[in-house]
């Protein structure tokens, strides 16, 4: 399909900037707008704030192994102190 438009100025400076020809960046603008939009959608009890999350994720890390007995701190820092 075949369709003619007048853009602005504006248009035509991104295109520019983005280095391609008005017709590209307005033809991926057009197909970016077509593509269904995600949505997110919490799995659990939620939503958190910051501090509870990383809480939330040192908890469920600790005395986690990776087989044999070794942590995931013990990978991370090898032979050092902890």
């Amino acid at each position: 399909m075949q369709i003619t438009l007048d853009v602005s100025d504006k248009v035509a400076a991104k295109a520019e900037a983005d280095g391609v020809s008005v017709e590209a960046f307005v033809k991926t603008v057009a197909e970016r707008a077509a593509e269904p939009e995600i949505t997110w959608e919490p799995i659990g009890p939620g939503p958190y704030s910051p501090q509870e999350a990383v809480r939330n994720i040192r908890e469920l890390s600790k005395n986690l192994t990776l087989g044999g007995g070794i942590t995931l701190k013990e990978l991370i820092h090898g032979d050092d102190q902890f």
